[in-house]
């Protein structure tokens, strides 16, 4: 039977300089990112190696770079530049990430997009 691990990054929560409209490109926002990497599970009996598996961590420390790293006009190229990333990790089969804004809707307790990607095989 084929096992799916899924490793999960949930609400990661950062300030970053996003948006179209001018006050996004100088004062920075909050956004909460979650991410899903999803492969295929090796047998978890204690033998399996650490360098196999996907480690949350460095997803964290991928996207705290990438928020550091300037301006980015659209939520949606966050999105896409993370799952490339992840996608880039040999084990992985699938990937979701969500990014939110919180607060930019008072209405709303947050608007965002998800972005699914899945290896050709």
């Amino acid at each position: 039977m084929a096992s799916v691990l899924t490793v999960q990054v949930r609400q990661l929560e950062l300030d970053w300089l996003v948006g179209v409209l001018d006050f996004e490109k100088t004062t920075p926002q909050k956004l909460w990112i979650s991410v899903d990497a999803t492969m295929q599970a090796a047998i978890l009996d204690g033998t399996e190696c650490y360098t196999d598996m996907v480690c949350y961590a460095d997803i964290v420390d991928f996207i705290k770079r990438y928020a550091q790293a300037g301006h980015v006009p659209l939520v949606e190229t966050i999105a896409n530049r993370i799952c490339d990333y992840v996608l880039s990790k040999p084990a992985v089969q699938a990937v979701k990430v969500s990014v939110h804004k919180p607060n930019i809707i008072d209405e709303c307790h947050a608007v965002g997009v998800v972005l699914q990607k899945q290896r050709d095989n």
